[in-house]
């Protein structure tokens, strides 16, 4: 199953999701085509596969930055939550041929929350005075350029992000630094 799923990522990669077939997946896998759709009903099925892989790995690395977290200033910690996207990315280029397919409703809003809430415990890991809703609306922010950056990075040729990923470091860097700025200001005045 993992050289099928193998195959349908370098596949994915090279010639976009729509242009993939069932059968060039298994030829690309040197497996019989009855074996792929032993695992898989259809392309659909591989891809849902695929994505799962990518969402189990990417809780991973959330998990490794947020033991950094309390370690890290606030430039730091922008160039490593892009960093990290930028590696993933690089490490799974499929993924980019992935991003727009339409996922169930369901399991869609269940990444994005569990990804907020990975960037929430992120910043009060390294912020512990952030309250809870401060932490979770600055997430919902960093998601949001962070999923910027992943579209950017499809329309762009290999030799143009590095520059637009330090375009989004300082976009980021300046939006964190800004709020946990404000934010231990008003702690400090008694404001919320």
């Amino acid at each position: 199953m993992a050289s099928l799923l193998e195959a349908a990522a370098d596949l994915f990669a090279e010639q976009g999701y729509d242009r993939v077939t069932m059968s060039a997946i298994a030829d690309r896998a040197t497996a019989p085509i009855g074996s792929l759709y032993q695992f898989f009903p259809n392309k659909e099925a591989v891809a849902d596969a695929l994505r799962a892989s990518y969402e189990k790995e990417c809780r991973k690395l959330w998990v490794h930055l947020e033991s950094e977290a309390e370690h890290l200033t606030t430039k730091q910690l922008a160039d490593r939550l892009i960093d990290l996207q930028v590696e993933f990315m690089e490490q799974h280029p499929a993924l980019l041929a992935l991003l727009d397919l339409p996922k169930p409703a369901r399991q869609a809003n269940a990444l994005k929350s569990l990804l907020e809430r990975r960037i929430a415990s992120l910043l009060l890991a390294g912020r512990p005075a952030l309250s809870r809703m401060e932490a979770s609306g600055i997430a919902i922010v960093v998601l949001r350029v962070t999923e910027g950056l992943f579209r950017l990075f499809g329309m762009l040729q290999p030799a143009q992000r590095k520059r637009f990923a330090a375009e989004f470091k300082l976009v980021l860097f300046c939006y964190l630094n800004t709020r946990l700025q404000q934010g231990s200001r008003a702690r400090k005045e008694g404001i919320r």
